[in-house]
């Protein structure tokens, strides 16, 4: 291997590690409650409700950029038409995928079923169940009468995918709401309303909510990756009509992150949580952000499930609810016991809508299109409105990472094993990329063979380095060689691999997908952990002993003591940056080592009949 194209190699595995780092995040042990709460008011448009061990003392005079923290006490406040005096009733709507539960207090979603995903790897275990009774999924806040405290009446179809919610206010409003369960995840609400006084009504500043979503664990442990995130889309063009992917940072020029929100000011902001000031008090272990931005649709996710809330029409801003890991180590009054970065454990969201006045009959109406299930994509491109976009497959890997997709599953109907179509999925990438790699690893013989030449030209110009880089390029078109198509493969081959790492990172249909010995192809095979502390990763040995292989097999001009580090360092490094990966981008990274030592035996094969007829000849 030549200096540029050892050169090359790292300068992939440098933008590769770094890469990688940047989506790995470490889980915080089990958590305990801490009570109290502290506000916070940015001047941004942005209201912050934190919850926090600590209180802090009275408010003062900042700047436009600063923050004004307030002591807040936590209260439900009654309106004259909130109190439950009837018995709650609880409606199901049930179809082949969900079962969705409603309840007459708030006439909301108090919990949703899926019934073909179970909650954990043990195949006994129940079905993945969102649990929202305590903050309902689709109730209103802000108007008194219409929250969760208020009982609706309710009238239930006979299909079992349709329910009506009414409920009349002693201030003269009516609501009317209907609920309609399509075939697969997707909830159709019809709601009014009405102004049936006799003078105008002012509605508050108002919220619908959307149900929250807490982590899911992962076997990779503390080598785990955060999913945890929330979403928002606007169409409006002075959106840039780009979706907001709020985990990573906000929009307008706003980047920080939904765990930097925990942080204070004076630590907010790049750089690495070691370097910078001390934190005065534990993080606060919830943060409320409102921002006034108009938004299509906003969407609450994990690692593979996803509630999107879409009204027609949008809504004048979003709210987003954070709340993080506390530690049972962390002790508020010891500072050494402190997070220095938050973890997060939940996040939820809700669509603000303005104040209005309803005039003496008039009706205000909406449609609320809301999804409750897997981040699948053939159910979310349904949905349309780029809701598909919660898949985060990037803007520009976007095209590479849906055919993959698709491929994946295509493959899957054909043989119903995820491992069996991560093979032939791979199969498939190196057909399409063989001319490239057999060009390249022809182009690298002749770079073994001319290199006698170019080391006596480089013994030759040693004290001529201009004269030296003439005569070596004047070699390699004579020999009709391109010294960098060496490189070529590998570079092709990166926005496939970071594509497939966007895909599986988070594909649902590997969720709990066995493959011989591997439990689930979403995560690292974890085997003996009881035993081995770090699990025993069998894959991942392979794919390095198989890199080594290859690489030795592999053409290479150049200095042979930068050959040997090479062929050493590079297997060792793929092994500790792949060790606690999901075994599916293992499995593919493993078969792709091994096609491509058989397309290098083929090759060397081919060349020794040749070497061997031509000596016949001879």
């Amino acid at each position: 291997m030549n200096k540029f194209e050892t050169t090359m190699v790292a300068i992939l595995f440098v933008v590769l590690g770094l890469w990688w780092y940047g989506y790995k995040t470490y889980f915080a042990p089990p958590v305990q409650p801490v009570k109290s709460a502290v506000s916070q008011v940015d001047s941004n448009r942005n209201v912050v409700v934190q919850s926090s061990s600590n209180t802090l003392s009275k408010p003062a005079v900042v700047t436009a950029r600063e923050e004004i923290k307030v002591e807040k006490k936590v209260e439900t406040v009654m309106g004259p038409d909130e109190g439950h005096k009837e018995t709650e009733q609880i409606i199901t709507l049930s179809n082949d995928k969900t079962d969705v539960k409603l309840s007459s207090w708030g006439g909301a979603i108090i919990s949703v079923t899926l019934k073909k995903y179970r909650e954990t790897l043990d195949k006994k275990s129940g079905q993945v169940k969102f649990d929202w009774s305590a903050k309902p999924a689709l109730a209103y806040s802000g108007i008194p009468g219409l929250s969760q405290n208020s009982d609706f009446k309710v009238t239930r179809d006979e299909t079992g995918r349709k329910v009506s919610f009414e409920r009349a206010l002693s201030s003269g409003l009516e609501f009317v709401r209907t609920i309609t369960l399509g075939d697969g995840y997707q909830l159709q609400v019809a709601e009014s309303l009405k102004n049936k006084s006799a003078v105008a009504i002012k509605l508050p500043a108002y919220e619908l909510n959307a149900g929250s979503m807490k982590q899911i664990r992962t076997v990779s442990g503390s080598m785990g990756y955060e999913y945890l995130g929330i979403d928002s889309f606007s169409l409006s063009p002075n959106s840039g009509k780009k979706i907001c992917y709020w985990a990573n940072k906000g929009p307008d020029g706003d980047t920080l992150s939904l765990s930097a929100r925990l942080q204070p000011a004076f630590r907010q902001g790049g750089g690495c949580s070691m370097f910078k000031p001390k934190l005065t008090e534990p993080l606060p272990v919830t943060t409320n952000i409102v921002r006034m931005l108009a938004s299509d649709w906003v969407a609450v996710k994990n690692k593979f499930f996803v509630q999107i809330l879409a009204p027609k029409g949008g809504s004048a801003g979003i709210t987003l609810n954070v709340r993080r890991e506390v530690p049972q180590t962390e002790n508020p009054a010891i500072s050494q016991t402190w997070v220095q970065t938050a973890t997060l454990e939940e996040v939820s969201t809700a669509m603000r809508y303005r104040e209005r006045e309803l005039a003496p009959g008039e009706s205000l109406f909406n449609e609320i299109s809301y999804y409750a299930g897997p981040k699948e994509y053939a159910q979310l491109k349904l949905l349309g409105n780029r809701q598909d976009d919660v898949m985060e497959f990037g803007y520009w890997l976007y095209p590479i990472s849906k055919l993959l997709l698709v491929t994946l599953n295509f493959l899957y109907k054909i043989i119903p094993n995820y491992g069996v179509a991560v093979i032939l999925l791979t199969i498939l990438v190196r057909i399409v990329f063989w001319p490239v790699t057999h060009k390249s690893t022809e182009s690298m013989k002749k770079m073994q063979q001319i290199q006698p030449l170019i080391n006596q030209v480089r013994e030759k110009y040693k004290d001529k380095p201009q004269k030296m880089n003439q005569e070596v390029m004047a070699i390699y078109k004579e020999q009709k060689v391109n010294p960098m198509s060496g490189c070529l493969p590998i570079l092709v081959q990166i926005p496939v691999f970071i594509a497939l790492f966007t895909v599986l990172r988070s594909a649902v249909e590997l969720r709990f997908s066995e493959f011989l010995w591997i439990r689930d192809l979403s995560e690292p095979e974890n085997l003996l952990a009881g035993i081995i502390p770090f699990g025993l990763n069998i894959l991942p040995i392979a794919m390095a002993a198989t890199m080594f292989w290859q690489q030795k097999m592999t053409p290479t001009a150049g200095d042979p003591q930068q050959q040997k580090m090479m062929l050493y360092m590079m297997p060792i490094m793929m092994l500790f940056m792949f060790y606690k990966m999901a075994s599916a981008l293992v499995l593919y990274w493993t078969v792709s080592q091994i096609l491509s030592i058989y397309q290098l035996y083929r090759q060397k094969r081919k060349a020794d009949e040749e070497e061997k007829a031509k000596h016949a000849k001879a």
